[in-house]
């Protein structure tokens, strides 16, 4: 396996005409007009490999060297920046299974100011992210940063794994907790008519109002958790957040009480904010990767092609998401196909975040 620095330099000047041809443009026929590009990224006699030899190089290029060697150049390039949280989280390829093959589920990793996949992990299926997740941060250089999870990642042995990097976890606890849920809520509602005077607490509220939807959120950290009977098991567990949501539109309202556990000692407003930014993921990365990039429509199936094409998307929506001009990512991704320098600018933009 090449080194970081090596495989950084040589995947730079050797495939970023796939990204080109494949990926930032979306077209096949692409690849027949851009000849003339590749001696001015290195030599190839050929030309730029067919849709068919990509194809293949991805079916059988090793995963997890592939992956290892992705997640330390993804490490080089966020040196410097702002990357303070990372979002855990899972998506299905819902068109990448076949006849006694099931769908391909991806544990990624997401940088939520960056806007930069990190890594990422396959598994089986959904149940597994539990076990995906620890192989996944082993190979992330997250000490100092937040890491927040949903619900399928509140494990003890996850919330271990996180501390043991040298990073902070804040996890969602739903019924897959029944008795740390039900010590929260008691807690709760215990000292909500007395405004939580008699115990430690921060406090911050906000309102937003956005095309006839008005919604208030609130968030409530408790920063004493001597009242929860397991917190010696969770490695490093300092606070407890609960988030309450009020969205009123169309004379409809939905009311809504999260509940959070964190090894960070930090008040409302800071730990509000990384609730918040968590879904980040969802919006910037799982639906991009679907309405931009067409990845639950993806017929990518054969070997480990699924898996190494899954991380190819994200490294070009990464690219795009982070290129300059306020236009959507379809029009970003249009105008790399149609100039080469707008693709050559957004690609450099990138590398020099």
């Amino acid at each position: 396996m090449p080194t970081t620095h090596a495989f950084g330099n040589h995947f730079h000047s050797h495939l970023r005409r796939g990204f080109r041809s494949q990926r930032l443009g979306g077209r096949r026929s692409f690849r027949r007009d851009q000849d003339r590009l590749v001696p001015e990224v290195s030599p190839l006699p050929n030309g730029i490999p067919s849709h068919d030899t990509f194809g293949r190089v991805f079916r059988y290029l090793d995963t997890d060297a592939f992956e290892a060697c992705f997640a330390s150049w993804m490490a080089e390039i966020c040196v410097g920046t702002d990357l303070l949280q990372v979002a855990i989280d899972g998506k299905t390829m819902r068109s990448s299974g076949g006849p006694g093959q099931k769908c391909l589920h991806v544990v990624s990793a997401f940088a939520t100011a960056n806007r930069v996949t990190l890594g990422q992990e396959a598994v089986d299926d959904k149940s597994n992210e539990i076990t995906a997740i620890p192989e996944l941060l082993k190979r992330l250089d997250i000490a100092g940063k937040i890491v927040t999870i949903d619900a399928m990642g509140c494990q003890k042995k996850i919330a271990e794994a996180v501390r043991e990097r040298d990073a902070d976890y804040l996890l969602a606890v739903k019924d897959n907790q029944p008795t740390l849920l039900a010590e929260i809520k008691a807690h709760y509602f215990k000292h909500l008519e007395s405004g939580f005077a008699d115990v430690p607490t921060t406090f911050c509220e906000s309102t937003e109002k956005n095309r006839g939807r008005v919604e208030y959120r609130s968030c409530l950290v408790f920063s004493d958790v001597n009242f929860l009977s397991m917190k010696d098991d969770w490695k490093g567990l300092k606070t407890v957040v609960v988030v309450v949501t009020d969205r009123r539109e169309n004379h409809k309202s939905a009311s809504e009480i999260r509940y959070y556990i964190c090894s960070r000692a930090s008040d409302a407003p800071v730990l509000a904010k990384a609730v918040r930014e968590h879904w980040t993921i969802e919006n910037n990365l799982h639906w991009s990767l679907d309405v931009t990039f067409g990845d639950d429509d993806s017929r990518v199936r054969k070997d480990n092609g699924p898996q190494n094409f899954a991380r190819i998307k994200r490294l070009a929506l990464s690219i795009v998401a982070n290129a300059s001009g306020k236009e959507s990512m379809a029009v970003k991704r249009l105008k790399a196909c149609a100039s080469d320098e707008r693709r050559e600018l957004i690609i450099r933009e990138f590398l020099q975040l």
